[in-house]
């Protein structure tokens, strides 16, 4: 998929050279590193997210520790061993928000857990170039499992089911957009004869 649109690129840059010269293409497809760096290759890393097997899965343990990152991200699961403190995320990708507790506990039941002793089973997930974050699979706080590997398996193929669609969503747009400024650029440019 990424070469064939790259090869896109490519023809519609020279065509677009032909047509409009240098300058005033750049102006367009200037976007096109743009939506591949912060659309394109987050969504991959979506795409492509696999959990893995118990055996590889590492394992944290300590006292739950609830951090808020945001209002629209919602709260990482944070886990004190010691002198150390690791926080974890449920999130698929890139930006995606971190709600652990989603579906799983409320919000009053989610304070009664802080200080209690918590077991994760956890990963680092690559979500960008050369970027990575603690991927929580399994929560037990106190012996009970908050959330499962099951659970983190469905969200994870949930999330990669969709990926294709928000990238082809993302590309048409863009596209869409795109053609509205060359139509524009060619009417000012060489006046009725693109009508």
């Amino acid at each position: 998929m990424f070469f064939c649109i790259n090869f896109w690129v490519l023809v519609s840059w020279v065509t677009l050279k032909k047509v409009l010269g240098l300058v005033k293409g750049t102006r367009v497809w200037l976007f096109v590193p743009i939506m591949v760096l912060f659309v394109v290759i987050p969504k991959f890393y979506v795409w492509v997210a696999e959990v893995p097997s118990l055996d590889e899965l590492k394992i944290y343990k300590g006292f739950v520790y609830n951090k808020k990152v945001s209002s629209r991200k919602g709260w990482k699961v944070g886990v004190r061993n010691g002198k150390e403190t690791k926080l974890f995320t449920c999130g698929s990708g890139l930006g995606a928000m971190y709600n652990c507790y989603s579906g799983h506990v409320g919000l009053h039941e989610k304070e009664g857990l802080e200080g209690r002793s918590v077991t994760v089973w956890w990963y680092e997930q690559p979500v960008y170039l050369f970027l990575e974050q603690n991927r929580l699979v399994r929560l037990d706080v106190s012996g009970e499992t908050i959330v499962s590997r099951n659970d983190t398996i469905e969200d994870v193929r949930r999330n990669a089911s969709k990926a294709p669609f928000w990238v082809g969503l993302y590309i048409f747009v863009f596209l869409l957009l795109s053609a509205y400024f060359v139509v524009m650029e060619m009417r000012k440019t060489h006046g009725k004869e693109y009508d």
